[in-house]
């Protein structure tokens, strides 16, 4: 259901649908009974756990990206202590309460724009100073971070008074108008485009 009666433009959902009543890839199994079991083993209780790993590895990655020495390693159990952990250097399960006030203004952000940009893939996300509470050699980071996550049908708006995010958003936009003229030049080659 989760995959094949999607109605939200996710086609890489349908994709998987399809691959597996049209063309058998997927996970095999010898019945539906072994099927339910073998999910039951990999603790795999239902259609949104695959989907729950697959943003939690989003956002490890995106995480990773931004800090040399945190690493997310757990959301705890949602029922009994619903909470984020990591390793933080030598430490290990870092409760997220004890982050910096820097490391949770940039995890919170990656976060949201982890899920958000699975479910709206063609929104304009505007964020005011992301830079706050973190350290200048980081913002870069956090800001090329947020535009590899938000799909190209989005816009990034940001506001802020650090030069260093300012920098990166310029040169992210001239690589942007960049490969834009050379999709344009692709296209007209003569150099003619009307608007």
């Amino acid at each position: 259901r989760y995959y094949s009666m999607d109605r939200d433009n996710n086609y890489d959902r349908l994709e998987k649908a399809y691959q597996a009543m049209v063309n058998g890839i997927g996970e095999k199994a010898v019945s539906a009974i072994s099927a339910i079991e073998s999910s039951y083993q990999k603790e795999i209780f239902d259609e949104f756990e695959a989907l729950r790993e697959e943003l939690i590895g989003k956002i490890k990655t995106s995480l990773n990206n931004v800090f040399d020495d945190l690493q997310l390693t757990s959301i705890g159990d949602p029922l009994v202590n619903g909470s984020f952990y990591f390793t933080k250097g030598r430490s290990k399960n870092f409760h997220y309460k004890n982050l910096s006030a820097g490391e949770k203004s940039a995890f919170d952000l990656l976060l949201d724009l982890v899920i958000k940009a699975t479910y709206f893939n063609n929104t304009v996300y505007c964020i005011d100073e992301p830079e706050a509470h973190m350290h200048t050699a980081l913002q870069a980071k956090l800001l090329l971070e947020m535009y590899k996550i938000i799909s190209d049908n989005s816009q990034l708006w940001l506001s802020t008074h650090s030069i260093g995010m300012l920098k990166t958003a310029k040169e992210l936009g001239a690589e942007y108008l960049i490969l834009g003229q050379h999709a344009i030049k692709n296209e007209y080659p003569n150099g003619k485009f009307t608007t």
